[in-house]
């Protein structure tokens, strides 16, 4: 089972002259229209992109003053949420850290799951009001039958009660618009013919009770006569949430649903059918009202990356680079983007040729171009990207790795 990354993103300010690697090809997709639930999705189109090799072009560049931070574990640190200057949450995979200091220290906090249970997920509405999610069994773990569980605390994280227990599913991420309403999105295994299908969950109770409100999604999947593709065969990956009654959705498979009546409905608004199954999406993010997403693929069919940015005119644009696995990008400013993720390890070996380091990049050029700016052999990936409402930038990693990123 994937676990995918989304971060809250910020405006932030770069004071860094990234080298440059040459342009890479992109192209311009369609504009997406709103689809009915009863009409055909809408194909963004996307063939012709052209790939290139980022090993052979990256040009090597003063390294950033990069600061390890210490944690007490060596978990898997899957992501990182600043609420403001001082507090912040890391969710790893077997365990919930805190700090209140800015990241200067960060103390474990206990949540009382069951002792398979894997964290997934952490989000903070403010100091208080906080949900976690977690699931059983690790993703090469055998699961004799996958749930997931929602825990709530009302107090940062000094008690936790129980809000839900999934069957036969898995939920990735959890997001509340406000105190009352939120979102947890996911995979449900076994449903129906399907091996497995979007899950999302809602609730306009702060949590108290939880709706699941797929069937609108599955409903349009069922209709989907897709060539390459079983038409049910997704999941749910990443959501933006617009406004109360509203939910922006990205599937692994890259379609684009949306409801603006708390999931009653669902529409089809887009569909990047051409991508090779092997992607991940990583991020849905929106930055001046335009989408973007971020996906990768580190596996024996290959390394790359995969951006596609919505343009001003409403038309699409991707860029691939081929080489470099993209797990979460931050927006800085103007073109100025900041990417973590992996890269393969560079090796002679033939028994080492798989292999990846962690990696993170920079691009001033709305990622056109990049040049390496922190590369880490001892981990296999950078697994997240964020920053505090000042432009202080983080990053988290395997093994317990921390760390302070900061330019001169």
């Amino acid at each position: 089972m994937r676990i995918t990354t989304v971060l809250g993103l910020s405006i932030l300010l770069f004071h860094t002259a990234c080298n440059r690697v040459s342009p890479e090809s992109s192209s311009s997709i369609n504009q997406v229209s709103n689809a009915k639930e009863t009409e055909s999705p809408t194909d963004i189109d996307t063939k012709g992109v052209k790939i290139i090799d980022v090993r052979t072009r990256l040009i090597r560049m003063s390294p950033a003053n990069v600061k390890r931070m210490p944690i007490d574990g060596d978990d898997s640190l899957l992501r990182l949420q600043f609420l403001d200057e001082s507090d912040g949450w890391i969710t790893a995979t077997r365990a919930l850290y805190k700090t209140t200091d800015g990241g200067a220290s960060w103390s474990q906090v206990q949540v009382p799951l069951p002792a398979k249970a894997i964290l997934s997920d952490v989000f903070f509405l403010n100091r208080s009001l906080g949900w976690v999610l977690a699931h059983e069994c690790d993703s090469d773990e055998p699961c004799p039958e996958d749930h997931f569980w929602i825990a709530h605390t009302a107090d940062g994280g000094v008690s936790w009660q129980l809000q839900y227990e999934g069957q036969e599913s898995v939920a990735y991420q959890i997001r509340f618009y406000d105190q009352q309403n939120g979102w947890a999105i996911g995979t449900r295994y076994k449903y129906s013919s399907s091996p497995f299908t979007p899950l999302i969950l809602h609730t306009s109770d702060q949590g108290t009770h939880w709706n699941d409100v797929s069937e609108g999604i599955l409903s349009i999947l069922a209709q989907e006569k897709d060539k390459m593709r079983s038409p049910t065969h997704d999941e749910a990956a990443e959501m933006i949430l617009p406004d109360t009654n509203s939910l922006t959705l990205l599937t692994g498979r890259l379609r684009f649903f949306r409801t603006d009546d708390r999931g009653q409905s669902w529409a089809q608004i887009g569909y990047f059918g051409d991508e090779p199954d092997q992607t991940g999406v990583r991020q849905l993010s929106k930055q001046n009202d335009r989408f973007f997403v971020v996906g990768g693929a580190a596996s024996v069919e290959g390394t790359w990356g995969m951006l596609v940015r919505q343009q001003s005119d409403g038309s699409w644009q991707r860029s691939r680079l081929h080489g470099v696995s993209f797990t979460s990008v931050l927006f800085l400013e103007g073109d100025r983007l900041l990417a973590s993720g992996s890269i393969p390890t560079e090796t002679e070996s033939p028994t080492k040729r798989y292999l990846l380091d962690g990696v993170i990049l920079c691009s001033k050029d709305g990622g056109k171009s990049w040049g390496v700016v922190y590369r880490n052999p001892q981990v296999t990936s950078i697994n997240s990207l964020t920053a505090t409402p000042s432009g202080k930038v983080w990053a988290v990693s395997d093994g317990g790795l921390l760390l302070r990123v900061d330019y001169p």
